[in-house]
């Protein structure tokens, strides 16, 4: 007996139906459509070659239905409806295996799971873009260079060995363990923190410019310090500063003006490379401060000795320079020196001017007003103790007039 298509299938409320229509690559000519809509009421057409195959499987889904129906039969209209609702959320998930899974992140995360689920985002997905550290430190130099920080010149080996030995590797791939044992060759703590100064700082800018996930501290974020020792406070002798000075007058002399104002007035070392010739006046004798360092006294003037006054006469400059200093003039001048057998230590400019001005007025009030900073900040750092004669040696160097450079000390 012949059927007629389309063919029901019935079991309790539920209908599905058969579709028969011709095709060429079956056994019998045609395939069979089994046409239902699931718990979702979305509309499923599954094909079979078969008519009796499409025939068992539409059986099998029609009473799986029709139970679903009777066993939600004591269910509420809107029971029903957040019940399909949910399922519908779920999609082609078991509303169930949702619910496991929803309760067992919930146990985890309290209630907080949306910001926790938010974070883990952040922190695993892939809306950054992954770089070689080597590159990355090249294009975070050229973009501080272009902010007029020439961080190569200034901080150029720390970016170097950075560049030489992480280099090759991604750097969201770099993790705390990872940097902390490259970190833990320098043995010096201090270099120690210099160097994790520069990963922090290439890692912060990375994440600005969407080379690490944002929203998210970074891997070397969680590097901890290393405890450094009380710093000792290096100055030089006023001898080997007159030296100097005779050596930049002959051999550099567009940074003569930077020597002058860190020996004579005790500037900071962004403040000398900040410093404007406008801000100096011959006429009243003093210095006031372009730019003091960030968290200082924003406003200060120095005295300008009769020293000081004559070294400024035999600067190199014109009209159109508007600095004292050209880039970073105190690593040329203290390279300079080093390569003449005068070792300047770090800071030593500035400090050699609050020790040997203490020394010179006999007073701790009036030097600290000048350098910028605190009594208690001086007390605390600046212990070393020199001869009132020292200081006035140091604040009395003046040019040596007769053209013949002072004999270096070896």
């Amino acid at each position: 007996m012949s059927r007629k298509y389309p063919y029901l299938v019935k079991e309790g409320s539920v209908v599905a139906r058969i579709y028969r229509s011709k095709h060429n690559s079956t056994k019998s000519g045609f395939i069979y459509t089994l046409a239902y809509r699931d718990h979702l009421n979305e509309r499923q057409t599954p094909q079979f070659a078969c008519e009796v195959e499409a025939e068992k499987e539409g059986r099998r889904i029609a009473l799986a239905l029709a139970a679903g129906k009777i066993e939600s039969g004591a269910f509420s209209a809107s029971e029903r409806e957040e019940l399909f609702a949910a399922k519908k959320m779920c999609g082609h998930q078991p509303l169930l295996s949702c619910i496991e899974e929803y309760l067992k992140a919930k146990s985890i995360a309290g209630s907080n799971l949306l910001v926790a689920a938010k974070h883990w985002s952040d922190s695993n997905n892939r809306t950054f873009k992954p770089k070689l550290v080597s590159e990355i430190v090249d294009e975070y130099l050229a973009a501080k260079l272009r902010l007029g920080k020439d961080l190569a010149n200034s901080h150029g080996s720390a970016f170097r060995e950075i560049k030489s030995d992480l280099g090759v590797y991604f750097l969201n791939d770099l993790t705390t363990s990872t940097m902390t044992s490259w970190l833990e060759r320098k043995k010096h703590p201090v270099t120690y923190n210099t160097y994790r100064k520069r990963l922090v700082a290439i890692s912060n800018w990375s994440r600005k410019f969407g080379y690490l996930p944002r929203g998210t501290p970074t891997e070397a974020q969680h590097i901890e310090r290393a405890v450094e020792q009380e710093p000792e406070i290096g100055i030089i002798e006023p001898k080997k500063f007159a030296q100097l000075l005779e050596l930049v007058r002959k051999h550099a002399p567009r940074d003569l003006g930077a020597l002058v104002i860190a020996g004579f007035c005790g500037l900071r070392r962004c403040e000398v490379h900040t410093q404007k010739w406008s801000d100096i006046d011959p006429k009243k004798k003093i210095l006031a401060v372009s730019r003091a360092k960030r968290g200082t006294m924003s406003y200060r003037t120095i005295p300008l000795n009769e020293a000081a006054m004559k070294w400024l006469e035999l600067c190199v400059r014109n009209d159109a320079e508007e600095h004292t200093s050209k880039g970073m003039a105190i690593d040329r001048v203290r390279k300079l020196g080093r390569d003449h057998g005068i070792i300047i230590p770090e800071n030593a400019f500035r400090h050699s001017f609050v020790t040997y001005r203490i020394a010179q007025l006999n007073d701790v009030n009036q030097p600290a007003l000048e350098a910028g900073h605190s009594l208690k900040e001086q007390t605390k750092h600046y212990k070393q103790r020199t001869a009132h004669e020292d200081g006035v040696e140091w604040f009395s160097a003046l040019p040596v007039t007769d053209g013949i450079e002072a004999e270096l000390v070896a």
